[in-house]
């Protein structure tokens, strides 16, 4: 009964669980089928772009979990990729896809090294971290992807970690 109320409801499904990497709210996320939207505003079961190292091509990634984690200290984080700036704002231990198909922790990058990868014109491109500067404590979100290698895009193009491996959480309806 409860299933069949839901096929006719406008309800969507987050599951709130601990992530341990963070986004700060308002971050846009690179969807398959539907415009972008900032991470807190993706759901279980939406189609975003996600990241396969080995083959380097984005591919189709359902959301498997939503991770709200709550205020966290995020810092803005500025790529040059050729001439054009790239921002993301993390958390200092979230990790983006780096070169030669590893992820890096953002507190780890030095400035002007070639840091991380982008995805522009249908390829992965180096990045350069210029610049990190404290944002404040803002709210946080992640999400959990299915696919192995746990990467997804952003609207800019950024490579970024998800949290990992599905966990158990809290069921939470959202009603629209």
């Amino acid at each position: 009964r409860g299933q069949e109320l839901f096929h006719r409801s406008d309800a969507k499904l987050r599951v709130l669980c601990g992530g341990n990497q963070c986004l700060g709210e308002g971050v846009r996320v690179a969807r398959v089928e539907k415009r972008n939207v900032g991470i807190e505003r993706c759901y279980v079961g939406d189609l975003v772009w996600g990241y396969d190292l080995g083959r380097k091509v984005k591919v189709p990634a359902r959301i498997l979990e939503v991770h709200e984690n709550g205020g966290r200290e995020v810092w803005g984080w500025e790529f040059l990729v050729g001439d054009v700036v790239v921002v993301v704002e993390a958390t200092e231990d979230h990790e983006v896809g780096g070169l030669d198909g590893v992820r890096v922790v953002l507190s780890s990058l030095k400035p002007w090294n070639l840091a991380c990868l982008v995805f522009k014109s249908e390829k992965s491109v180096s990045a350069r971290l210029i610049r990190k500067e404290f944002i404040g404590i803002r709210p946080t979100w992640d999400l959990t992807i299915e696919h192995p290698d746990h990467l997804f895009l952003l609207e800019n193009g950024l490579i970024v970690s998800n949290s990992g491996k599905p966990t158990s959480g809290a069921v939470e309806t959202v009603w629209h």
